[in-house]
């Protein structure tokens, strides 16, 4: 097949979008012929892995926004400013597919990055199969937990009521009504995107494994047990909830370990003392990407607090490293952490939640042959996300989709609609 993958970052040995982008295109061009429509940004990385493994099926083309209005600079957090940069940056990037489909005429057209619902991308309108994702945003933060947002309240309330109102957006609506295929990481999106008229949605994860799994040592003999919380310290992050859990917890062995800073760090670090978890709890700041495997192989289980989160790729890192998961059960973790490769605990009310999780903690202590046993289901479910796996499932939709389209598609590529069959 010929296809073409459109994501604004791509970069090999990176991890989230930049990451995402490249390994769709690197992977699926084993088998295919792979074009790429990306931002520049991390144009140097590609050129050099490239140029020490040459690949003849895969092209690239490189696409800048062509607009004064333009001021976002690559590498600063600049939330309206890249935002502006998007809209006009997927404008261009439509134009260059069209150009590019008149010279190879591509079979496929898969959209993956950025992954948010919130600007639906345009190219169903070229004359091929069109397939946008794994894409989340569809979920929300549950209201029950408001107190934990502090000043954060009114913005959050906010994108609440913005996702309540996506269904009835118009562009969302074309969008949907035209995709072949669309791809999300958790029931909440499937659920919105299927009200907004999408024609075909389907779960799948929206991060994967590049490399070998490590068979982590069997540490069932050992009475301390670590968990490892990993993430960025924002009020959405829910890591008070797991903090107050330990502090609930009759397992006196158990022990946290906290990767990563915020904008709360310093007020969980006040909660840590005022728990009196000084002594249980070690806050480890931010962790070099490559040294996190040597930290998850250290620890015997993930704990992940998110009160709004698609999916969460470090679980899926965590998981790869032989953790087992002690989670919340809503969200992309309901939708694809299996059972028993975790804990799962209702999202009903913090209180709920603290106590549950508590329990939830004392359970996986007090029990070497379960912890043993959840270890081994979590490499085997992160065994079928390597992204050589993933690659093979994709060619698999793409396939299916293909031959489920019939009929005509409108031809605007030109900018006046023809027609030519499926």
């Amino acid at each position: 097949m010929k296809i073409l993958i459109v994501g604004h970052p791509c970069g090999p040995g990176l991890g989230s979008e930049p990451g995402n982008t490249w390994n769709w295109a690197w992977y699926l061009s084993r088998t295919n012929q792979v074009w790429v429509i990306a931002h520049p940004e991390y144009k140097d990385r590609v050129d050099k892995f490239l140029a020490a493994q040459p690949n003849e099926r895969l092209n690239f083309i490189w696409v800048t926004p062509k607009s004064r209005f333009d001021y976002w600079t690559p590498g600063r957090n600049q939330e309206l400013a890249i935002r502006i940069h998007y809209l006009f940056w997927i404008r261009e990037a439509y134009r260059q597919a069209a150009v590019l489909y008149k010279e190879v005429q591509f079979d496929i057209v898969h959209h993956v990055s950025w992954s948010t619902i919130a600007i639906p991308p345009p190219f169903w309108r070229l004359p091929v199969v069109a397939v946008w994702g794994p894409v989340g945003g569809g979920q929300t933060f549950p209201s029950a937990f408001a107190s934990l947002l502090r000043h954060n309240r009114f913005k959050e309330t906010l994108r609440s009521l913005n996702v309540k109102l996506m269904p009835f957006a118009p562009k969302l609506h074309r969008s949907l009504a035209s995709a072949n295929l669309v791809l999300v990481s958790n029931y909440e999106t499937k659920n919105l995107l299927e009200r907004a008229g999408a024609k075909r949605v389907e779960l799948f994860l929206d991060c994967g494994i590049e490399h070998r799994l490590t068979v982590p040592r069997p540490k069932t003999a050992e009475k301390q047990i670590r968990l490892l919380w990993a993430g960025r310290l924002l009020p959405t992050k829910g890591l008070a909830l797991a903090l107050r859990a330990l502090a609930k917890c009759r397992y006196s062995e158990i022990r946290l370990l906290v990767a990563g800073s915020g904008s709360e760090q310093t007020e969980m670090e006040s909660l840590t003392r005022s728990l009196k978890l000084t002594d249980r709890v070690e806050f480890l700041g931010r962790v070099a990407h490559e040294s996190m495997a040597a930290l998850f192989q250290s620890c015997d289980a993930f704990v992940f607090t998110s009160l709004r989160d698609s999916f969460g790729s470090v679980v899926l890192e965590a998981m790869s490293n032989g953790l087992p998961v002690i989670t919340l059960n809503h969200q992309g973790m309901r939708a694809f952490v299996p059972e028993e490769a975790s804990i799962k605990v209702p999202v009903e009310s913090p209180e709920q939640v603290i106590n549950d999780m508590a329990l939830a903690f004392e359970a996986f202590g007090s029990s070497p042959e379960r912890r043993l046993a959840m270890s081994r289901a979590a490499l085997a479910f992160a065994e079928e996300q390597i992204w050589t796996h993933r690659a093979e499932t994709m060619n698999k939709l793409y396939a299916e989709t293909m031959k489920g389209t019939t009929g005509e598609m409108t031809e605007v590529v030109s900018g006046v609609p023809t027609h030519r069959s499926a």
